[in-house]
């Protein structure tokens, strides 16, 4: 018995001894960053860095309001919230107003996809791109203002914004892509500053109330559908800089009765101004027509083609030409670029 007593105490002894010479240094502890994510009043958080998060997730709340924080504290650590996940507040119908902090620098697509109340939204100066999808179907949004800190406004980052009458672009905008702004049957005016370089297809198609647009001398390209169905645009100016207008770019555009195309342009293409009822003459700059300008661009032929004066025999006979009833030639003091 007492050889079965010292035996077991020797066992208990080296085991403590192993016990303590395994505490050493390179003990590895617990990092955080491996943690998927947590949840603070509703807002689900997904941790970037020892010291940063994400917001990938927020639940449906009696808040109809929504101030994101800036910093917020878990397991005695805080951390910076510097992002908003993919589609975090998609198809949430109760939120009516969001704030970001502006410790934001990312937002991602889809963010605030069919948020069908959402009527203010505050969008801090660190931020610098609207990702894709982000306010589609956004219906009650009336106007937004965007931060000077964005440069590119992505594929339908306000498409099916119908309530929406007024945007301010910054002169920080580079690009805006395509559909960004299709379908918003309420905007009325819309000013794009020279710092854009380039309007993608359809950018601006289905924006019925627009009566009149500038496009800024930055811009080389109009593409495919960019104003189609705008039906209720009377004036356009195009600058000198264009050389390209694509498919379908003026399609539908009923209230037009007349526009310049500058000498700059060298490709018209396919249907540009097709049921532009109303369009009874063009002014055509160039003296004579690009044989990358379309024959198929009217549904019918316009009354008045304007030219300058000594090329009407240059337009004569052309597919391009054959588009006008009447060609008439006129001086430069009457047509200007």
């Amino acid at each position: 018995m007492k050889r079965n007593l010292k035996y077991l105490l020797f066992a208990i002894i080296i085991f403590f001894s192993l016990l303590g010479c395994s505490k050493d240094n390179t003990t590895p502890t617990a990092d955080k960053t491996t943690v998927s994510g947590f949840e603070v009043n509703g807002i689900y958080y997904k941790v970037t860095s020892n010291s940063t998060v994400s917001v990938y997730y927020y639940t449906y709340s009696s808040d109809n309001n929504l101030i994101i924080p800036s910093s917020v504290t878990w397991d005695d650590t805080t951390y910076s919230v510097i992002s908003i996940g993919n589609g975090v507040f998609k198809g949430n119908s109760k939120l009516t107003s969001i704030t970001i902090p502006s410790s934001v620098t990312t937002i991602g697509d889809s963010v605030f996809y069919k948020c069908s109340s959402l009527t203010s939204i505050f969008i801090p100066n660190s931020v610098t791109s609207i990702g894709e999808n982000e306010f589609k179907y956004c219906s009650s949004l009336t106007s937004i203002t965007l931060p000077s800190s964005v440069t590119k406004i992505e594929y339908d980052a306000f498409d099916g914004c119908e309530s929406l009458t007024s945007i301010f672009i910054p002169n920080s905008v580079t690009s805006i892509e395509d559909y960004a702004f299709n379908g918003c049957k309420s905007l009325i005016s819309i000013t794009i500053p020279n710092s854009v370089t380039s309007i993608g297809k359809g950018a601006l198609s289905g924006c019925i109330n627009i009566t009149s647009i500038a496009i800024p001398n930055s811009i080389t390209s109009i593409e495919d559908e960019t104003f189609s169905g705008c039906y209720n645009l009377t004036s356009i100016t195009i600058p000198n800089s264009v050389t390209f207008i694509g498919e379908y770019t003026f399609y539908d555009c009923s209230g037009l009765t007349s526009i310049t195309i500058p000498s700059s342009v060298t490709t018209i293409g396919n249907y540009a101004f097709r049921d532009c009822s109303k369009l009874t003459s063009m002014i055509c700059l160039s003296t004579t027509p690009s044989t990358n300008w379309s024959g198929l661009v009217f549904k019918y032929k316009v009354e008045t083609l304007y030219v300058p004066i000594g090329s009407k025999v240059n337009y004569e006979g052309t597919s391009w030409g054959n588009n006008f009833k009447n060609i008439i030639e006129m001086g430069m003091s009457n047509i200007k670029e």
